[in-house]
């Protein structure tokens, strides 16, 4: 039997309580699959329960170790909670996902690392060269960190 198939179409059918308690007592049938725990942490993340979206998105990313959409979730999760430093090896696992740079950014500018912030900031945009947002905040960093020379490159860019 596919649960995640399921507690998908319980999800898209159901109320907010309705598809949590889908995704609840799948998880708890299999406790096993990474999958289930994803979709029961991020039902609880939409519900604003926080404890119990962290302990599901974490069980996730502890089953499956190589999915980084799990290790990314989970250490969005942290980082919202207010959990920075918790959240950065949840993160670095993730760093295969360009969001996972930015978070990363964010994260290490939260804990005063200047360099890292720029590093991440760097990574992201050079994956997403699109995102205007993220050029021009690793442009105003650079210039904070008196790269002028490499914050007129990004601007440019």
């Amino acid at each position: 039997m596919n649960w995640l198939l399921l507690v998908g179409l319980a999800i898209q059918e159901a109320s907010p309580l309705e598809a949590l308690a889908a995704a609840r007592e799948a998880a708890i049938a299999h406790p096993e699959k990474a999958d289930l725990q994803h979709a029961l942490g991020m039902r609880y993340a939409a519900l604003g329960r926080v404890r119990e979206s962290l302990d599901a998105l974490g069980r996730a990313a502890e089953l499956a170790p190589g999915e980084a959409v799990y290790a990314l979730d989970y250490g969005e999760a942290l980082y919202r909670a207010g959990r920075v430093s918790d959240a950065l090896p949840a993160l670095e696992k993730a760093a295969a996902l360009p969001e996972a740079h930015l978070l990363l950014a964010s994260a290490h500018e939260k804990l005063g690392d200047a360099k890292r912030t720029i590093d991440d900031l760097s990574l992201y945009v050079a994956s997403r060269p699109e995102d205007l947002h993220a050029r021009l905040l690793l442009g105003g960093k650079l210039e904070e960190a008196k790269r002028g020379d490499e914050a007129l490159a990004v601007y440019r860019s």
